[in-house]
């Protein structure tokens, strides 16, 4: 840091303009990226796979 001061403003003043020079270094905030989670019940469920067969059925017949 290095400040300086600069007196003999413009008016008649006991105030001195004080200029500084500093770094500052900000913290890094890390975002926490979750990932979707699977439903390991539905996925076990035996009807699911039926369903999926039969949902490409539909798409292939347009």
């Amino acid at each position: 840091m290095s400040p300086s001061c600069f007196p003999g403003a413009d008016i008649y003043s006991d105030h001195e303009l004080l200029f500084a020079e500093i770094e500052i270094r900000l913290k890094r905030i890390k975002i926490a990226v979750t990932s979707k989670r699977w439903d390991l019940v539905k996925l076990k469920e035996g009807n699911r796979t039926e369903d999926v067969g039969e949902d490409e059925e539909d798409y292939s017949n347009d």
